[in-house]
This record gives C-alpha cells, sequence and structure tokens, in this order.
C-alpha cells in the first residue's frame, strides 16, 4: 500500500458522464468505498451537461460525503474525448483509472491497480474486472 503521510494524490478517479441519472450514484459509491486510502485518490466527474437529473444525483453523494472531494466540471461539447481530455488535465494523481459510469468497481480495485503499477512500471496500464 502506498504510503499515507503523503500530501500528493497518486490516483486520479475520472467518470466522464452524460445523462447517467439512473447508475451514477452507485458507480461513485463504488469509487468512495476503497480499501486505498482516501487521501491517496481523487474523484473527478465530467459531465457532458446532463439532462435527466445526472447533476442532481451527484450533488446528493456530495452532501453524503462532505469530507470527500469529488470535483464536477463541465464538458459542453457533451463527448466522451473531449470529457477525457477535460479530466485528465485537470488530474492531479500520477495515475488515471478511468471506469465508465454503469461499472461498479471493487473495493480492492484501487488497491490491486497500485500494485500491479507499482510491481510494473515498465507498464503504460493496467486494468481489471469491474
Amino acid at each position: 500500500m502506498p504510503p499515507t503521510e503523503s500530501p500528493q494524490v497518486l490516483i486520479s478517479v475520472l467518470l466522464v458522464v452524460r445523462n447517467e441519472a439512473g447508475c451514477v450514484a452507485e458507480c461513485i459509491e463504488s469509487v468512495l468505498d476503497q480499501t486505498f486510502p482516501a487521501e491517496d485518490y481523487e474523484l473527478i466527474v465530467v459531465d457532458g451537461m446532463s439532462t435527466d437529473g445526472t447533476r442532481e444525483r451527484i450533488r446528493e453523494i456530495q452532501d453524503r460525503y462532505p469530507d470527500r472531494s469529488i470535483r464536477v466540471l463541465d464538458n459542453p461539447r457533451g463527448i466522451l474525448s473531449t470529457g477525457w481530455n477535460i479530466g485528465i488535465l485537470a488530474a492531479q494523481g500520477r495515475y488515471v483509472i478511468r471506469p465508465d459510469a454503469h461499472a461498479r468497481i471493487a473495493r480492492g480495485f484501487l488497491a490491486e491497480n497500485w500494485r500491479a503499477m507499482q510491481a510494473h512500471p515498465e507498464c503504460a496500464a493496467v486494468g481489471g474486472v469491474i
């Protein structure tokens, strides 16, 4: 596991969403419910100007988890590639993990990916079943 005293964010989790009110809450909650230390990762949600209540669902989660940093950024073009670019530019982590909004990640997902990244620094990407 990473040292928790480090002020640097190690992992940025990016969610690019658009009209995902039906699933975004479960996805975000799975990202927040990790065995990886909360201070070592950040969550960035890039919203493609949703019109179905997605933004409101995200706000509800922000209210339920006031001690967690959940940044929400706008993606006015509403397309995935633009959203990823916005999120990656804003990311403060050493690594970026990008699950889809329909995914729920396992509690150990970030920790397992961190271990894989440390064990294989020559790799440009790691992943797993979500």
